[in-house]
């Protein structure tokens, strides 16, 4: 272990050295045995299960999952950023279109692979798209990341529960109480990315006491002007309650 990347509601991410493939550089995620509540574990299994299954060249690699006394660990492809840290350091908090269609390109055949598989990731966010410096001419290549509200839309019950990251979650999680397709509710997510890509800003102020009507209603801020039409059209298709 070198040093700890992160931490969330269970446990922790370290940044390590795989001894068995030459101290190339790993992100471990690590939960501490015995403190995971029921549903927790559920969460986790499925995110064993869904992301161990995965092999593709936009989805972050899952090594390996191993025990030690006190600990669960899984041991995964290392990333040079996320997505969110990367848009910060740009001026204005936002990306030009062309870099925008670069970054959605591989997050869509990504995904599409994820929903061919049967599985909804169910959190799509910039902070879950992990960037890394794998691909051709120096360029970044965007990985999704993060397997914890997942589900197998043919092995598991229908989905009907609440996840995802507020900012982020489609009309009919927030309305709750009714079964939904978690495949389109993670279009909505994307639709939420693109958004926030080229203007900087989420589509829907989250500290707004109206912000679950202007999602249930689709009334996100318009766009300043500047983007084509094209792109205004798809942003506009993907947030369609």
């Amino acid at each position: 272990v070198i040093r700890t990347l992160g931490r969330g509601t269970y446990g922790h991410v370290v940044l390590a050295e795989d001894t068995a493939r030459d101290n190339v550089g790993v992100a471990v995620k690590i939960f501490e045995r015995g403190t995971l509540v029921e549903n927790s574990l559920l969460s986790l299994e499925r995110e064993i299960l869904h992301h161990a299954s995965m092999d593709h060249p936009f989805v972050i690699r899952l090594y390996e999952v191993y025990l030690t006394p006190k600990y669960l660990c899984l041991a995964m492809e290392l990333g040079i950023s996320d997505l969110s840290h990367y848009v910060s350091l740009q001026p204005e908090n936002r990306v030009s279109e062309h870099t925008a269609r670069y970054l959605l390109r591989q997050l869509v055949i990504g995904l599409d692979y994820i929903h061919s598989s049967g599985v909804a990731n169910r959190d799509i966010k910039l902070e879950n798209l992990i960037l890394t410096d794998a691909g051709m001419d120096g360029n970044v290549v965007l990985k999704i990341s993060d397997f914890g509200c997942s589900k197998n839309l043919f092995n598991n019950s229908t989905p009907m529960s609440g996840v995802g990251t507020v900012g982020y979650i489609a009309p009919e999680i927030i309305i709750g109480g009714i079964a939904y397709n978690a495949h389109v509710t993670d279009i909505w997510s994307v639709g939420v990315i693109l958004y926030k890509l080229v203007a900087g800003r989420n589509p829907f102020d989250t500290h707004s006491p109206t912000h679950a009507q202007d999602v249930i209603k689709g009334r996100y801020i318009p766009l300043d002007g500047s983007e084509s039409a094209a792109l205004k059209d798809l942003i506009h298709r993907m947030l369609e309650p």
